[in-house]
Order: C-alpha cells, then structure tokens, then sequence
C-alpha cells in the first residue's frame, strides 16, 4: 500500500520544470506561479534534539518528526489555491491567496486567507477556524539579499502574530536563510502561546525546478500560523524542505 502511494508521487516530482520563485523557510512569500504551473511542497522536522546523544540519536533523526505536504496552484492571474496536511496534531488547512508586485516600492505583497482543522489528541474533537495573513517581501537588493515580513491572525486563538524573514545568495544556486518569530501579547497563564519566540535557519539550493532546503531551529512546528505561537525550548531541531514547481 505505502508502494503505491509513492510511486505516483515519484512521479509527478520527476516531470518537466522551467524556472522558479524565492521561497523562505516556513514563511509564505508573494507567489510568482503563472497558469499552467503547480507546486508540491515536501516539508520534515525531526522531534530528536540535535545535542541529545548526537552519535546514537544521529542528530535526533531517530525520535520520529512531523512531516507537512502541500500543495500551490494559481487559478486567475495573481490568485491561488492552496491546502496541505501536517502530521502534528492531523490538522489539514485548505485556503487562497492573492499577490501584487509593487514596483515603485520595490516589493511584492500577498494576502492569504486558510481554513484550517485539527486536533489535540487522537481522540479529541476538531478544532477549526480561519488564518489570515499579509507578507511583503522586498524584490532583490544588489542581486542578492531579499527581506520580508508577516503580521497573521488566528482567529482560533485570537491571537495576532508576525514574522520576519531574510535570504541573501551566497553563490550561485545556494542561499541562506533566516526567520524570526516574536511572539505578540504573551501572558502569565497562557495555554496556547508558548514560552520563547521561534526561529529557523537554513541554507537552501535552487535549481530549475526544484528547492532543496536544510533547516536547523528552536521547533518542530511548521508554518506561520504555529510558528507564530511561539516554541516550547531552546533545543535544536533539523530539519529540511522539498519543493518541485510542475509545468505543463
């Protein structure tokens, strides 16, 4: 069963690819995807600490991870859909998003609006509600570094939060990353936002078709929306990003 399951999506990451947008790590960017073009994006944060045990935990790869798919596909010049899963807590988001560039500010803007469902325990009733956000990322400064940032509101946990980004070319294909998350409006007693705000790094390549990337952080968590809650420890996790633009 696991086979067949795999082999489609050998598949579909094999097929014919031209060209790409800038991503980040988690954060969503203004999307460059023209008609006829989707992308499937592969996401894993390994749950073992990189410090604990390093030669027998191999880094923390041998503690299991939470794994997110998703997928991208425009459908009316700048508009898209979007939807995806993630294993932590079996939540699925399911939503849309819109870009413009801005020339005259040298940037590019996106509005994105997700539903999106999970659950606390195996056993525990669906949480949903919606997530709205807007990124702006700046278009290349000298060829080389882009800046970007994000204010979101979950309207679950009633909670606004922001993110901030960097990426800088180092040579050629390779680039590293940054993004920072501070954590808006903590509290004493608060069940839902955690203790320290969350980061990432990471050092991605870009080729014609595809971006790997491989990211070091404070949590296993993926995406703005739970990144935007915060992280529970200083441990550090690895971690790595695939995606594939299709073009037909």
């Amino acid at each position: 069963m696991a086979v067949r399951r795999i082999v489609p999506l050998l598949a579909l990451l094999a097929a014919p690819a031209f060209g790409y947008e800038p991503s980040m790590l988690n954060m969503t960017v203004p999307s460059g995807l023209e008609r006829r073009q989707i992308e499937v994006r592969i996401q894993h944060r390994f749950a073992g600490q990189v410090a604990k045990d390093r030669i027998g935990n191999f880094l923390g790869m041998e503690e299991g991870a939470n794994t997110a798919l998703g997928l991208r596909a425009p459908v009316w010049r700048r508009l898209e859909i979007n939807g995806g899963w993630s294993r932590n807590q079996q939540e699925y988001y399911a939503g849309a998003g819109y870009a413009r560039v801005f020339g005259s500010l040298h940037a590019g803007g996106q509005v994105d609006l997700q539903f999106f469902s999970y659950r606390l325990t195996q056993s525990a009733a669906r949480r949903q509600n919606v997530f709205g956000q807007f990124t702006v990322q700046s278009l290349p400064i000298r060829d080389r570094v882009r800046v970007c940032g994000s204010m979101g509101y979950d309207a679950y946990n009633l909670h606004a939060g922001s993110a901030l980004g960097a990426s800088i070319e180092i040579a050629g294909p390779l680039a590293l990353m940054a993004e920072y998350f501070p954590v808006i409006g903590r509290k004493t007693g608060d069940t839902y936002l955690r203790r320290l705000n969350a980061y990432c790094l990471g050092l991605k390549l870009t080729t014609a078709g595809h971006q790997f990337v491989l990211t070091i952080g404070n949590g296993t968590e993926i995406g703005s929306r739970r990144l935007m809650l915060g992280a529970d420890a200083r441990d550090l996790h690895f971690g790595f990003n695939i995606q594939r633009m299709i073009e037909w």
